[in-house]
């Protein structure tokens, strides 16, 4: 399998507490926790199973349960999804500048 990354990914070592966002796919609510990220985008675990695949759905990150709120509000493209896990692409990509990759690939004190 060809790697397509443009972005260099982070392994997300810092979670809030069971899980890590609220997510909306075509207007389906899921819990999920981050497992990495990019500026490009990210993979979640969902904490249930879809009932069809969500690959070329829409979505918004409805609520951010860390200190930082990051990706609330973020838009995003589900580009795969295979049983209760599925990778995003943010639209637009992550500002550089945001902080979010050194936060998340920190754990907590």
């Amino acid at each position: 399998m060809n790697e397509r990354r443009v972005y260099a990914r982070t392994f997300a070592q810092r979670h809030a507490n069971g899980y890590d966002y609220d997510i909306e796919i075509d207007g389906q609510l899921y819990n999920a926790q981050l497992m990495d990220i990019s500026r490009g985008g990210a993979n979640f675990r969902l904490l249930s199973f879809p009932e069809s695949s969500l690959t070329g759905k829409q979505g918004v990150v409805k609520d951010d349960h860390y200190d930082y709120k990051y990706l609330k509000g973020v838009s995003y493209m589900v580009m795969w999804s295979q049983f209760n896990e599925m990778g995003i692409s943010f639209q637009p990509p992550l500002d550089e500048h945001t902080g979010a990759l050194g936060y998340y690939s920190s754990r907590r004190g």
